[in-house]
């Protein structure tokens, strides 16, 4: 396992650097009103994208499995495939700012699992690693948790958005971001998309734990239904428009910090 750790985590370090340097490249050309190369921006973006993957498929190809053995690498994939989903969402919507968003928010979830490097200690439950459908329970899960982040993201946009137009600060910065109509709109499909990933993920995982509840504890399975209801309560709210959609958006931002914090007790025995 060491030498998991001495080949990848220099390698996590550099993809966060990267991912840092794009987010301060294109923060300092907003701060400057200015424009920026989004040439210069999506190289060092992309850069950052290709080495986190490098080092997540290395881990996975000595480990036999998903790179998800342990709370470091849940972080690092699901900023991973948040920055996936960005992409997929900035092709498909054409959302400005939603990569220069996305920098700063890997940056920080990368830092964090990086600096805390007690993070890294890997399980020694033998199904974790043999059984495909806990690897694609926890894929599934882990997919869930980034568009969640994603959602958390989006909801960042709404709130900038709506204090430019409340204060009318009308900079290049917010003429960039899109209007609080398609925000609001991408928010709910984003929502919808996670809740469908998490709901199978924890039927396949309940079906796991009914064969097997050595693998995972009642509590832990507890904690994601709790998270699930939480998130549905959210999304039919905002489809029968019950709450106001800066309210929406800060409590996106508190259940991803929720869902986050919960995934020490996701993890596996």
């Amino acid at each position: 396992m060491d030498l998991i750790i001495y080949n990848t985590i220099p390698l996590l370090w550099v993809s966060t650097i990267f991912y840092f340097i794009a987010f301060i490249y294109a923060l300092f050309q907003f701060l400057k009103s200015s424009n920026y190369s989004k040439l210069a921006f999506y190289t060092l973006l992309s850069t950052a994208f290709i080495i986190q993957g490098v080092a997540l498929y290395y881990r996975g190809m000595i480990m036999g499995s998903f790179p998800l053995t342990n709370t470091l690498e849940i972080f690092q994939f699901i900023s991973w495939s948040t920055i996936f989903l960005i992409i997929i969402f900035q092709i498909a919507f054409k959302l400005p700012l939603l990569s220069f968003f996305g920098a700063g928010f890997v940056s920080l979830m990368s830092f964090f699992s990086l600096t805390f490097y007690k993070l890294d200690s890997y399980f020694s439950h033998p199904k974790l690693l043999t059984n495909p459908w806990i690897e694609f329970h926890a894929a599934l899960a882990i997919f869930a948790y980034a568009v969640f982040g994603l959602l958390a993201i989006t909801s960042l946009m709404y709130l900038f958005q709506d204090f430019g137009l409340s204060h009318k600060h009308f900079g290049r910065f917010y003429t960039l971001l899109p209007s609080l109509r398609q925000i609001s709109e991408i928010s709910q499909r984003i929502l919808l998309i996670g809740l469908v990933s998490l709901s199978v993920a924890i039927m396949i995982g309940t079906l796991i734990w009914f064969e097997e509840t050595s693998i995972v504890s009642i509590g832990k399975i507890l904690s994601t239904y709790g998270l699930l209801i939480c998130y549905l309560t959210l999304y039919f709210l905002k489809r029968r428009k019950q709450l106001k959609l800066r309210t929406f958006s800060w409590i996106s931002l508190i259940l991803f910090v929720m869902a986050v914090f919960s995934l020490w007790p996701i993890q596996y025995k």
